[in-house]
């Protein structure tokens, strides 16, 4: 229970010696480490911050790997580590909808490789186009073996669901209000609104909750219809 505290007064008094960037880095280990711990006590949280930073942040698959992507990886490695370490004594989700998206990711390679042949005399798309597209269908197993492994209780469910809703109806009413998106515009993704998929799920989770969840009180179904 003392090694947050120590590593903390630590990097705190170490800090002033060294330059801004190192300082920076220094100062922010302590809470990356508070984070880690975080993950490998409550995996779901990394859920949340995969929807908050899908969000926030453009999801670059074709010339960069986003932050959605990078934090997507960093979660599965840290589920398999975890995995490791326990022994097995947790078994992993095997789950028979893994088969269909499984079977389009070897399909998926499949085409790439032939792709690689001259069918046509026309200048091919770039490589990392073309890998960009094969990382969408990993990106999109990983996630599903993620929630499947993670959220593990009807709570954690929720807080996954009502976190999306939360942050999607936030963007959607800085959209309709032109002064509160000056504002929350600032903290989303420039390519929201021209994201079909996040339309689709937002407009079909809050119908659903809203007509389904008998749970919720009456004004928060009205809101979500």
């Amino acid at each position: 229970m003392f090694i947050v505290p120590a590593i903390l007064m630590i990097s705190y008094a170490i800090a002033p010696k060294l330059d801004m960037q190192k300082s920076f880095i220094l100062i922010a280990l302590p809470f990356a480490f508070l984070g880690l711990v975080s993950l490998f006590r409550w995996p779901g949280i990394g859920l949340i911050v995969l929807i908050a930073a899908s969000m926030a942040f453009p999801q670059e698959l074709i010339s960069n790997i986003g932050l959605t992507t990078i934090i997507t990886m960093g979660l599965t490695g840290l589920l398999v580590f975890d995995f490791i370490v326990k022994k097995g004594e947790e078994k992993l989700i095997r789950s028979p909808l893994f088969r269909p998206i499984i079977g389009l990711i070897v399909v998926a390679f499949f085409s790439f490789g032939l792709g690689q042949l001259p069918w046509y005399p026309l200048t091919p798309a770039p490589v990392d186009s073309q890998l960009g597209g094969i990382l969408i269908y990993i990106v999109a197993f990983l996630i599903m073996f993620l929630a499947a492994n993670n959220i593990k209780s009807i709570m954690w469910l929720k807080w996954v669901t009502f976190t999306f809703l939360a942050l999607g109806g936030l963007f959607l009413a800085g959209w309709m209000v032109p002064p509160l998106g000056n504002i929350t515009g600032r903290f989303y993704s420039y390519l929201i609104p021209s994201n079909g998929m996040f339309w689709s799920w937002l407009a079909g989770m809050a119908f659903s909750q809203g007509f389904f969840n008998k749970k919720l009180h009456w004004p928060w179904r009205g809101a979500l219809f």
